[in-house]
C-alpha cells in the first residue's frame, strides 16, 4: 500500500502524455505517512481538493467522484 500523500492534488497537477502515462508534478508537500490514520485522513483531504478542482468540468468531477467517492465520505476500496 502507498503511504504517502501528495499535498496538493488538484487537476492542475496532474499531466497526461499523448501515449496515456500519467505524471504527477508539485511533489514537494508530499509526504510519507506513518500511521493507517494519517494516510486515510489525508487521502481524503487529497481526494476532496481534487474533486473540488474538478467542479468546473462536470463530466471530468462526476468520472472522477465515481470511483474516488463522494466528497467527505470515506474512501472506496480500490481495486489493482
Amino acid at each position: 500500500a502507498i503511504r504517502c500523500g501528495h499535498g496538493d492534488f488538484h487537476a492542475r497537477n496532474i499531466l497526461i502524455a499523448p501515449n496515456g502515462a500519467v505524471h504527477l508534478i508539485d511533489l514537494d508537500g508530499m509526504q510519507y505517512r506513518h500511521r493507517t490514520s494519517e494516510v486515510t485522513r489525508h487521502s481524503i483531504k487529497d481526494r476532496d481538493r481534487l474533486l473540488r478542482s474538478l467542479e468546473p468540468l462536470p463530466d471530468q468531477h462526476a468520472c472522477f467522484a465515481k470511483i474516488l467517492g463522494a466528497p467527505g465520505k470515506p474512501l472506496p476500496a480500490l481495486s489493482s
